[in-house]
Parts: C-alpha cells; sequence; structure tokens
C-alpha cells in the first residue's frame, strides 16, 4: 500500500516505519495520523517481520499533533474531530503495546507530545546525540495523551513525570538517558545502523519466547509475585514444547563445541 505520510521498508526480517512529513518535522495531521494504524498492522501481520523499527524522516522523530490542525480544530471547536485525533492516536500507542513483535524507536530528532508517546510505547529507544524529548502538552494548555500519563512514571517516577509535564520543558538525549527514558544514546550518524543491529540480534531469537516474555513484562507491575511466577511456568512450558526452542538449543550446543 502507498502512504502519503509515511514511508516503509524491510530488511531481512526488520521492517522499518519512517514518519515522512520532514517540512512539520513528521507532526501528524488528520491525514497521517489515520495512516499509522495501517501501516503498523501491515508490518505486524507480515509473516517475514519479526521486529517493527519506527523513526522519522529528515531532522525529527515526530513532534505531535501540527499545531496548525490542533489550532483549526480549537477555532471551530470542533471537539469530535479532536477526540478522532486523539482516539486515532490512543490506538497508535495500544497497537505497539500489545504487538506480539518487538518494536525499537530510533529517534533521530525532536519528539514532543504525543510523538514522545508513541516513543514510550515502543519496547526499546534508541536516541541520537542531538535528539531531544518534551511532553509539551501544558505549552499549548492541552493534557498529556498517546499514553504519556501512563509509560512516563513508569520510566522515571511520579515525581519526574509531574515534572516533565507541568513545565513541558524538552530535555537532551543525555538527560533521557540518565532518567532511563531511552536505552542508548549514540552519534547521530549511527542512530540507524545501532537500531538496525538490534532489531537484526533480535529477530534471530525466538519468536514464541519473544512474545511471551514482553506478554510477562506488561504484567509485571499489576500483578503480585505468584501470579508472576505462575506466568513463568505457564510460558516456560510452551517454549519447552517448541520446535523454536529444540533449535536454539541445538545451535548455542554446536556453537560451543567449536
Amino acid at each position: 500500500m502507498t502512504y502519503q505520510f509515511l514511508q516503509l521498508e524491510k530488511q531481512n526480517a526488520v521492517g522499518i516505519l519512517r514518519f515522512n512529513r520532514p517540512e512539520r518535522l513528521n507532526a501528524f495531521d488528520g491525514v497521517m495520523v489515520q495512516e499509522v494504524p495501517v501501516a503498523l498492522r501491515e508490518l505486524l501481520e507480515d509473516d517475514s517481520v519479526r521486529v517493527v523499527v519506527i523513526t522519522g524522516n529528515g531532522k525529527g522523530f515526530c513532534a505531535g499533533a501540527d499545531v496548525n490542525f490542533l489550532m483549526e480544530l480549537a477555532a471551530a471547536k470542533d471537539i469530535a474531530r479532536g477526540k478522532v485525533l486523539v482516539s486515532t492516536g490512543s490506538e497508535i500507542t495500544e497497537m505497539i503495546h500489545a504487538a506480539e513483535k518487538p518494536v525499537i524507536a530510533a529517534i533521530n530528532g525532536p519528539v514532543a507530545g504525543g510523538g514522545a508517546g508513541i516513543a514510550l510505547s515502543c519496547d526499546i529507544r534508541i536516541m541520537a546525540q542531538s535528539a531531544s524529548i518534551g511532553f509539551t502538552f501544558i505549552r499549548i494548555g492541552l493534557h498529556p495523551d498517546l499514553s504519556c500519563t501512563y509509560f512516563l512514571p513508569r520510566l522515571v517516577g511520579p515525581a519526574k513525570a509531574a515534572e516533565l509535564f507541568m513545565t513541558g520543558e524538552m530535555i537532551s538525549a543525555g538527560e533521557a538517558l540518565r532518567l532511563g527514558m531511552v536505552n542508548h544514546v549514540v552519534p547521530d550518524g549511527e542512530l540507524m545502523p545501532a537500531a538496525l543491529k538490534l532489531a537484526a540480534t533480535i529477530a534471530e531469537k525466538s519468536p514464541l519466547a519473544l512474545r511471551l516474555m514482553k506478554k510477562g513484562l506488561h504484567q509485571t507491575f499489576e500483578q503480585p509475585l505468584d501470579a508472576m511466577l505462575k506466568y513463568e511456568i505457564y510460558a516456560q512450558s510452551l517454549c519447552f514444547d517448541s520446535k523454536e526452542t529444540v533449535e536454539a538449543l541445538q545451535k548455542f550446543l554446536a556453537a560451543r563445541k567449536k
């Protein structure tokens, strides 16, 4: 399928989704936000894709919703279209979070507002050294959305999340790393090679084990220890019964004999 504001590509078992509205720092309008769930579904339902990488073209990852589009909605008091914008954006973050495949955000430049929510909903985040991130909703009189109120406090704690929400400040890649918001910070020119190398490494692993691992990680903050132990037994039993585990064990033992 052809998209107006997105680019899809595949490199072996890695699917890449690129936001492609660079003249607006990949801020989404009514058209672009509708395209993203369709494109994501295309990659997630493709059996040849084992890991998805999300990034942006140009100088930004995603600046959230286009301010001009928001002004149009606010001036017209078009609450209905505003709800569609936010609910569709919410669908994007929910799809990423619930995806049975790992999703990596390669943050190539400024990421703000709802764009930051999309980045945080990914399993792993790699950030270019010159990039920055901010939850800038308050600057334009808005409440955080696109799952920011769910993911940010879990990553940085409620007090720091409150500060970032209430000031709307942009923070550097180094500070995002220090706060535990991202996994790695790399030189700008090494961002996509680093993201694709990590994606390729993960893509070699058992899809079943990765799927169960991701599901377990999502439960851990809501479940007591005994429930997680039961889940581990359940997940491990499925792995023991799978062809993928036998192949992985054989590969491991063969490598050890060399």
